[in-house]
């Protein structure tokens, strides 16, 4: 299989997968993802950052590739945003301001743009697109000139900031100076990039150190071997820091793979660029410029495509995996079967809680009646010690703190207002079910049965008409020097009283007992059916996800096989 039949199928099945993550709210960031592949695919983008401390050559070493002097080099410190070299037919440039603004320039005006020491004469400024017909960008290749890693922090940062999207990354060295702490510690960080595949190192300034070397076969010789040197110093220096560090397994594994040997060349991006002003060949052959930039172009190719395979597996896999993923919220159909049968649990069991919890109120009741004589016996000692009849707030006050608060505690006790047992059953059978379904009382045929009013409530309402019948001015409250009536009336309210809550007890059962039956009927007539439907919906989504998360496989499998069958070949 040939690499257009490859991504020929990477691209079907990316159009495929897209098609399959539509209708999945979850699945915004990979859908993305998918989309950036499949541009990625038609375009086969792929991006080298050229990357060094400051005076190591990497303007040079682009102006070389490109085959005359376009990017800004002096002896101090000079580019401060990122060049980004496209191929184009016309020479130019457009910069690019953090604002959004753009502008044309011409070639030779670039380095007033991209210059440190131009930097406060212009609007910030977020990249230079630098146009040129250049071959090793013919291809959707580009070229980024980043700023020395050394120069200060900014700039430090305007390099760091590409990394995450560049594929590869020529790293420039001096062969003039040995490899520095700094190096080193830039290098672990760009084999520590999880998006970058590839690093090509460039030893730079080759012709300073074979200047001594006037014969040809000994200066090769000499050639090699110091590059070779330099090349086996690379990998143990950064497995060496790596360690340090502490970094993961798998970084360090990845730095075995990418130096042992480093894929590094011996070049003099001066000499290149003089043989091709002077029409120099030997100078240019000496340069090594050509091998060094025809292998680039190579490796840019092979890792182009590669990359782009890798890049859409690796997102056809995550699709895969959110396919397989519910949805955030979304029921599963063993959930949605669980709650109903909690629902059928519920209409089988809700009247047997609700007698169960009345019968346990019964103490609670004789409780609150048995405290009662004391209570009403502690307002006949304040009428006997103050002036006589109290007045209708102070009546109010006393009736309901110190006789109705010490009663509605006892009566509390085993009939709170908000049952926790029935409130659990209630909550817990009822309506957690229905909500796992996606129900609602409101969204219901028929509606939702409404609890009937507490115990306590009417008994309380008792207590205040016994009371106050007497206590209050304007009922027949008796003579408050007349203890033995004070006492009589005292015994007739609390026996008025207990008989009224007597009474209220199985009123208040009855009524309890009846809305547990109405909402058994209220469960079984109108809840149960919608609650299956939801159900059966809820089980034909989970067989359509067990039918998509198949089919997502098998586009992958296809796809794997793809790059499996090109690679092979």
């Amino acid at each position: 299989m040939n690499h257009q039949e490859m991504l020929y199928a990477l691209n079907g099945g990316i159009i495929r997968m897209q098609e399959m993550l539509a209708p999945r709210e979850a699945s915004g960031e990979v859908a993305g993802y998918l989309s950036q592949c499949l541009n990625l695919i038609q375009t086969k983008r792929y991006r080298v950052a050229v990357v060094g401390e400051f005076n190591r050559g990497k303007s040079s070493l682009i102006d070389a590739l490109l085959g005359m002097h376009i990017l800004p080099v002096d002896i101090v410190p000079t580019t401060a945003v990122i060049n980004r070299v496209v191929y184009g037919q016309t020479p130019g440039a457009t910069v690019h301001y953090k604002s959004g603004e753009t502008e044309a320039i011409a070639l030779e005006n670039l380095a007033a743009y991209v210059t440190q020491r131009q930097l406060e004469d212009v609007p910030p400024i977020r990249e230079v697109i630098v146009r040129y017909p250049t071959v090793i960008c013919q291809n959707n290749v580009e070229l980024l000139d980043t700023p020395g890693l050394n120069d200060d922090d900014a700039m430090s940062r305007v390099t760091l900031s590409v990394l995450p999207e560049v594929d590869a990354v020529l790293v420039v060295i001096s062969a003039d100076s040995p490899l520095s702490d700094t190096e080193v510690n830039n290098i672990c960080r760009l084999v520590a990039s999880e998006s970058i595949y590839d690093i090509v190192f460039a030893l730079s300034f080759m012709d300073t150190v074979m200047e001594d070397y006037d014969e040809k076969g000994e200066r090769d010789r000499r050639f090699d071997a110091f590059v070779r040197n330099r090349a086996a110093a690379i990998g143990p220096a950064v497995e060496k820091r790596l360690n340090e560090t502490g970094a993961e397994p798998q970084v360090l594994e990845k730095a075995r793979a990418l130096f042992s040997p480093p894929r590094i060349y011996g070049i003099s991006a001066k000499q290149m660029l003089t043989g091709l002003a002077t029409n120099n060949r030997a100078l240019i052959e000496e340069s090594r410029f050509t091998v060094f930039s025809k292998e680039l172009l190579t490796i840019v190719t092979a890792k182009q495509i590669e990359h782009t395979a890798d890049a859409a597996l690796l997102a056809l896999r995550e699709a895969v995996r959110t396919i397989r993923r519910a949805p955030r919220g979304r029921v599963t159909d063993s959930q949605a079967e669980a709650a109903v049968r909690a629902l059928e649990e519920y209409a089988k069991t809700i009247r047997g809680v609700v007698h169960g919890r009345l019968a346990m109120g019964g103490g609670a009741v004789e409780k609150a009646l048995a405290i009662l004589p004391t209570l009403m016996n502690g307002i006949a000692r304040l009428m006997l010690d103050g002036e006589g009849m109290l007045s209708a707030s102070e009546s109010e006050e006393i009736i309901g703190g110190q006789i109705m608060e010490p009663v509605r505690q006892a009566l509390m006790q085993g009939l709170p207002e908000a049952d926790s047992t029935i409130e659990q059953a209630w909550r817990y059978g009822l309506m957690t079910p229905m909500e796992t379904l996606g129900l609602s009382a409101q969204s219901l045929s028929a509606p939702f049965p409404p609890p009937p009013d507490t115990l306590p409530a009417a008994a309380l309402a008792c207590l205040k008409a016994a009371v106050f019948s007497w206590a209050l001015p304007g009922g027949q409250a008796p003579d408050a020097t007349d203890h033995r009536a004070l006492v009589q009336a005292i015994q007739q309210a609390v026996t008025r009283y207990g008989e009224a809550l007597r009474a209220e007890i199985p009123r208040a059962r009855t009524v309890w007992l009846r809305w547990a039956d109405r909402q058994a009927q209220w469960v079984l007539d109108i809840v149960l059916p919608a609650a299956t439907a939801a159900r059966w919906k809820i089980a034909a989504q989970a067989a359509a996800d067990l039918k998509a998360i198949g089919a997502a496989q098998d586009i992958l499998i296809a796809c794997e096989q793809a790059v499996s069958e090109y690679m092979g070949s």
